[in-house]
């Protein structure tokens, strides 16, 4: 489901503002080409498939990957470096900010 690691008090006001500007949800789709500005899809649960005609955006939740290449083009070249945050490993932004917060307290 669209927002499932958003806390309960800030979803409604997400939600809200998201509806407000015309958003639209495709839970359990997966994107099977984009032609133009039409998106064929398919549910994964049923596998039919459908046009979404007139888009102008998609955003896909593909999950996360660490990127610690700053970290390692600074390391021997720099007095101190520290990786944090979803650099050191992929995780939810309050659990990566934590981290770093944590880190920073250390230092």
């Amino acid at each position: 489901m669209p927002a499932d690691r958003v806390d309960r008090y800030t979803k409604g006001i997400v939600f809200y503002w998201l509806f407000k500007q015309g958003v639209s949800f495709a839970p359990s789709t997966r994107l099977r080409a984009i032609e133009g500005r039409t998106v064929l899809a398919y549910n994964t649960h049923t596998g039919e498939e459908r046009r979404i005609e007139n888009v102008d955006t998609i955003v896909l939740s593909l999950g996360s990957r660490g990127d610690d290449s700053l970290y390692q083009a600074l390391k021997g070249k720099v007095k101190a470096v520290y990786l944090a945050g979803s650099a050191f490993t992929p995780r939810r932004l309050a659990e990566a900010t934590q981290h770093g917060a944590n880190l920073g307290m250390l230092l």
